[in-house]
């Protein structure tokens, strides 16, 4: 990331998620959010209802739960303010099955300079 002059990226890929956190599971039929800042904690954006799983697997990221009626992607953009990355370079993945392009395109839309 350093390299490339990005402040943050966020993962998608549930294999990448897996490395990255160690996080294991079946649950990846909900859109899932990784985010990496190059400096600081690694934020885990699922379900709520989620927050069981996550505090037994996650050891190295903090998990922010949404409720089934509200938006990932509206969570992404609010670590992203919270983190200062909204006009920061940052790195996203597209190649994945699992997370609809769209969900990102909210996310780039909301913070149209990052």
């Amino acid at each position: 990331m350093e390299a490339e002059g990005l402040k943050a990226a966020v993962i998608v890929r549930p294999e990448n998620i897996y490395y990255l956190t160690g996080l294991d599971h079946y649950g990846f039929f909900f859109q899932y959010f990784l985010l990496v800042p190059l400096e600081g904690e690694l934020i885990l954006v699922t379900r709520r209802m989620e927050e069981v799983t996550m505090s037994v697997m996650l050891s190295n990221a903090r998990h922010h739960g949404h409720l089934d009626h509200e938006s990932a992607s509206d969570y992404l953009v609010a670590d992203l303010k919270d983190l200062g990355l909204e006009e920061a370079p940052i790195g996203r993945e597209l190649d994945t099955l699992i997370a609809p392009y769209n969900n990102l395109e909210k996310v780039m839309k909301a913070l149209p300079k990052a």
